[in-house]
């Protein structure tokens, strides 16, 4: 009888090993290649907000719903709701989804961030990130775009000037929060916004850049072009904000540091590092909607 022929325990080893060794190959290339597909959805999403932004100026004498709410890294809300709303309002980007100009809700969100954050897209009103949006007030029940606008107007967050709303058919619409100097709205212009920076991923600070896209972030421009910018085009120390400003370059900042000193990008004093531009300090008051002099935002215009 002729014996059956077995795999040592040394050749089973060797097989095992190589397996080993072609996983740990092909891993890095799969996973390099995903990020690339998302990558290229997370651009392809922003040229989507590019034409809603579009509908949205044509219909609303060439006004851009983007901004800030006192702190330029807090560029991202869509919905104000909050324990405290009095009462819960769309704002910025979220008078898009309120004038049914958005057809893809998961546009304004990239791919690319951990399915967990509170600026991924959560079908579900629920979530860190309620969708659609609510109507009654909820502690941290705000809808946050997942990306950062460009901080170029000062929207209200729960009071105008005098914590009342202005009356109808005045400098304000009585349904919506819009940013005000008391006399006009100081809403950004498309028609200003040229080749200038507009939405870019989220650069609260350089550890959201980091677990996004790791080497970079794409940016969308006023004139409807996106393109990828590298982090070495823009983590640099000289984009410093001008004197006599308190603030830190954009990568000094921490968001880990909320409330403790100038670190946190929630600290007023570090709006600079963001931009430069006329719209603070002042609560209210209008932005030059030029190019800026200093911030982040500076180094994707030059781009």
């Amino acid at each position: 009888m002729r014996r059956r022929h077995a795999f040592t325990l040394v050749e089973l080893l060797v097989v095992i090993g190589i397996i080993a060794i072609l996983i740990g190959i092909l891993l890095p290339t799969l996973s390099r290649a995903q990020e690339a597909s998302r990558k290229t959805v997370c651009l392809s999403n922003m040229r989507q907000l590019s034409d809603y932004l579009r509908l949205y100026a044509a219909e609303a004498k060439d006004t851009l719903p983007i901004g800030f709410i006192d702190q330029k890294a807090f560029s991202y809300i869509m919905n104000w709701n909050n324990a405290g709303s009095n009462p819960v309002k769309p704002s910025q980007m979220g008078l898009i989804v309120v004038a049914n100009l958005s057809k893809n809700p998961k546009a304004f969100f990239c791919p690319s961030e951990p399915p967990d954050s509170r600026f991924q897209y959560h079908p579900d009103v629920n979530s860190v990130n309620p969708w659609p949006f609510l109507n009654t007030p909820r502690e941290d029940g705000h809808t946050k775009l997942g990306f950062s606008a460009r901080p170029m107007a000062n929207w209200p967050s729960n009071n105008f000037p005098g914590g009342v709303a202005p009356p109808p058919n005045s400098y304000g619409d009585a349904r919506f929060w819009l940013p005000s100097d008391g006399k006009k709205l100081t809403l950004p212009r498309l028609a200003r916004s040229g080749s200038l920076a507009i939405l870019a991923d989220n650069i609260i600070d350089k550890n959201y850049v980091l677990r996004r896209h790791k080497k970079g972030v794409n940016v969308l421009y006023g004139n409807g072009g996106a393109k990828w910018v590298e982090l070495a085009a823009f983590d640099r120390p000289e984009w410093n904000p001008m004197p006599p400003s308190n603030g830190k370059p954009w990568r000094a900042l921490n968001a880990d540091l909320v409330g403790s000193d100038g670190n946190s990008p929630w600290n007023t004093a570090n709006n600079d590092s963001f931009l430069q531009d006329g719209s603070w300090p002042t609560m209210f008051s209008a932005g030059t909607q030029s190019k800026a002099v200093r911030g982040i935002w500076a180094a994707f215009d030059n781009q």
